[in-house]
């Protein structure tokens, strides 16, 4: 079956890598200082996971888990997919893996008020790294057997929270969650890209520009410096 993308479609497509490469092989400043910082984020050995059973953030309590999930395990796979594609080391590839087993094998739920949330920052970092390694780490990507346990961990534990409605509104009715729109369609067109699903990204093109006029106002503002100027 003829593939709907162009592998790897991501933030960084194969070009990318190339370049990248010739980059820091050239001793470019700039690609050296990214490398080195690279470097000094990801760790080469004994990483552990710190998947847990449940991810339950509310408004206004402790979180459970979105330290461990979005903030250490999501990102960490992100970054040390990065570096495998600049060093060819498998054992970053293999941490990738490790990450994304221990949370599919761990995590049965995602739930509170933030889920929706901690579901798409997980999710657009946990399917672009996969999506990196599945057309970059041969054969050991197909040998894992990580994508069939991805997709299923996805639709039974991370899709009912990242599709979850999303109905709060404050500042006197005005949609100001914008954040949380855009959040939501990066992560499923990731997705989508990742499964190779050409309908399922179209629909998120579609709502992405459908939220594109709430986000960025005419007046070039960000929609959400009526909430605060962090988030916009």
């Amino acid at each position: 079956m003829t593939a709907c993308f162009t592998h790897p479609a991501t933030l960084i497509t194969s070009d990318g890598i190339a370049k990248m490469k010739q980059r820091v092989q050239a001793k470019l400043p700039c690609a050296l200082r990214g490398r080195d910082k690279l470097a000094w984020d990801t760790v080469l050995s004994g990483y552990k996971p710190s998947a847990l059973p449940r991810v339950h953030c509310m408004w206004g309590q402790p979180p459970l888990g979105h330290a461990e999930l979005c903030d250490r395990d999501s990102v960490q796979a992100y970054l040390q997919t990065l570096s495998y594609l600049l060093h060819g080391t498998s054992a970053y590839a293999d941490t990738v893996l490790a990450i994304v087993k221990a949370w599919c094998s761990t995590c049965m739920a995602i739930t509170g008020d933030n889920r929706i949330l901690e579901a798409a920052w997980s999710t657009a970092c946990f399917a672009r790294s996969l999506e990196l390694l599945k057309y970059t780490y041969s054969p050991q990507f197909k040998q894992s057997g990580i994508e069939a346990v991805y997709n299923k961990w996805v639709d039974a534990v991370v899709m009912p929270a990242l599709t979850a409605p999303i109905t709060w509104k404050i500042n006197g009715g005005v949609d100001t969650a914008s954040n949380w729109h855009a959040a939501r369609v990066e992560a499923l067109m990731q997705l989508a890209v990742f499964r190779d699903d050409r309908h399922a990204f179209d629909q998120q093109v579609a709502e992405f520009r459908r939220i594109l006029p709430i986000i960025i106002k005419p007046s070039g503002l960000g929609n959400e410096v009526l909430r605060d100027l962090m988030h916009a």
